[in-house]
This record gives structure tokens, sequence and C-alpha cells, in this order.
């Protein structure tokens, strides 16, 4: 009886850490918690897996594919934070403190963050680092806050958003429009080209969509 009541507790705090965090994957950006929780899910799940294989043996298969699946969730969502926390980190003097994410990444030049040569006549504007051009709410208006490219560069090329309010141009650049809770479209995406040498940023811009 005694096993049982360790092993319940156990899977309750399996549960109860893995509901963090995935709260900390959404909303907190710090490599040591994230880590340190993450951790923690996979050490207290394969404990888990241990004791009911040992223990129940077939009767725990579902338990166990249940489990597994977690430490696969996590270990995913380890790698693909790592990518996250790289950007962030190549892009700190361009985007202090800004949390993102990567949503798309592309090899062998392919230049996203390079401007936009707009269609139209916009005499009356001047293309300025960090302001959006056209002005807003013009359907692919954007920022450039960096452009150094030349046939010379190599470079990766990053499509991003922003998962927390941060202000560029004085918009908030992490706008976006939800369906239900985790399903949402946003107004602003980043691109920055990277040499993937040097790390140094070749391109980083800020682009509006108009998705309504």
């Amino acid at each position: 009886m005694k096993k049982r009541s360790f092993l319940t507790y156990l899977n309750l705090s399996i549960v109860g850490c893995l509901v963090a965090f995935i709260y900390i994957l959404r909303n907190v950006n710090d490599e040591i918690i994230f880590y340190s929780a993450a951790f923690i899910v996979i050490v207290l799940s394969a404990s888990s897996i241990f004791i009911q294989i040992k223990r129940y043996k077939l009767k725990a298969v579902i338990g166990t594919i249940l489990l597994g699946l977690s430490i696969v969730f996590v270990v995913r969502a380890s790698l693909d934070q790592r990518n996250n926390f790289y950007l962030q980190g190549v892009l700190h003097g361009y985007l202090p403190s800004a949390s993102l994410q990567i949503m798309g990444k592309e090899q062998y030049n392919a230049d996203l963050a390079k401007p936009t040569t707009m269609q139209g006549g916009y005499s009356n504007e001047v293309r300025t680092t960090g302001k959006f051009y056209p002005s807003l709410p013009y359907h692919q208006s954007e920022a450039v806050l960096v452009d150094r490219h030349s046939p010379e560069n190599n470079s990766v090329s990053y499509r991003f958003i922003f998962k927390k309010p941060y202000t560029v141009d004085n918009k908030d650049v992490s706008s976006k429009w939800c369906i239900v809770w985790g399903v949402c479209s946003y107004f602003y995406n980043g691109y920055a080209d990277i040499n993937p040498s040097t790390g140094k940023v070749i391109g980083l811009k800020i682009q509006y969509r108009d998705i309504k």
C-alpha cells in the first residue's frame, strides 16, 4: 500500500511540474529556471517509469507511454528553446531583453531581413533606421534595424515573433489576434540574417502584416 501511495504522489508531482514547465516555457525568459524545470520533469518521469516497470511490469504500459511522451515533449521543447535563447543572445545588442520564438529558419543566404523594395510612391517619407516605413498601418511596413548585406556575407535567416510585449518605434510588436487560447496570429514578424561562422548580425528587421 505504501508503495502505491508513493507512486501516486510521484505521478501527481510530475503532473504539477509539467504544468509549471509549460507555464515557464510560455511566460518566463530565464535559461536557469527553464532548464531546471525541464531537468526536474525528466528525472521524476524517468524515476516513475523505472518504478512502474520494476513493480508492475505489463500493467504499467499505459502510464509508461504517457510518461515517455512527457519526456519527449520536454526534450523537444528544450531543444527549441535552446535555439530561441541563442537568437536572443545574438540579437541582444539590438533587441535587449526581448523574449523571442523562432518560427522558421532558412539556410544558404536567403537574406530574409533585407529591406523590401516598396511599390508605389512614398516621396513624403524617408526610410530611417528603427522606424517603420512606410507609415503604419501599411501592409508589410517594416522597421529595419540592421542592414549590412553584401555578396561576401554568408548568412542563415531566422523568422521570429515576440512572445512578450516589446516596443519598437512606439509600437508593441508582440501584438496578436487569437481565435482561442494558444491559437494566435501575430501582426509583426521579425527577420534576422546571421553569419553562421562569426555570429555577426548582417540584417535585422521587424515587418508588419495586416492579418484582419
